[in-house]
């Protein structure tokens, strides 16, 4: 069964593994290496910091990604979708992630009462374009050159979907997703 629980001190090592890792960093900003000071460090700011969540997406169990939230606005109703991904090789591909997004942009717009989410992809970065335009995002705009990877300029799209658009795909997906 494919779920997230939300990430706790025993996960930080998998999650920095995942983070060093070519698969994952060469689709991020950050490309430097993560060392377990700074991944420590970054652990202890979670704790309390309210306007992020943070979850270990798991296959039975098992570890097998990340996803969080970042920039929850409670006022204004409305996140930023900051990540998700799958770490572990041989669950690429499998439609974990797409699973996991249902599940999460669920919870976005049902528990957390949110209105609007949003989130930055590279644009070499197409099938996630892809998959977030099939959840029902639409491209707000693209900031042009925003980024320097591997010394090019890089685009970056902002993307977003609606509570009202995800109320009329959701069933759709969910049939798709036979969830």
């Amino acid at each position: 069964m494919i779920n997230f629980r939300l990430v706790n001190e025993s996960d930080i090592e998998q999650i920095r593994k995942w983070r060093n890792s070519d698969l994952i960093k060469n689709v991020s900003y950050n490309r430097a290496y993560i060392s377990q000071e700074n991944q420590k460090l970054w652990f202890s700011n979670l704790e309390n910091n309210k306007s992020q969540i943070h979850w270990i997406i798991t296959n039975n169990l098992k570890s097998v990604g990340y996803a969080c939230l970042k920039n929850i606005d409670y006022n204004n109703h409305r996140c930023e979708f900051a990540s998700l991904y799958i770490g572990e090789t041989e669950y690429l591909n499998s439609g974990i992630g797409a699973i996991v997004e249902f599940k999460i942009l669920n919870y976005i717009f049902e528990d957390l009462e949110m209105n609007k989410v949003s989130c930055e992809v590279l644009n070499f970065n197409k099938k996630v374009i892809q998959l977030h335009k099939r959840f029902g995002f639409i491209t707000e705009g693209i900031l042009k050159e925003q980024y320097i990877l591997d010394n090019q300029f890089e685009d970056v799209h902002i993307l977003a979907l609606f509570k009202k658009e995800w109320e009329n795909k959701k069933a759709y997906i969910g049939k798709l997703l036979k969830i």
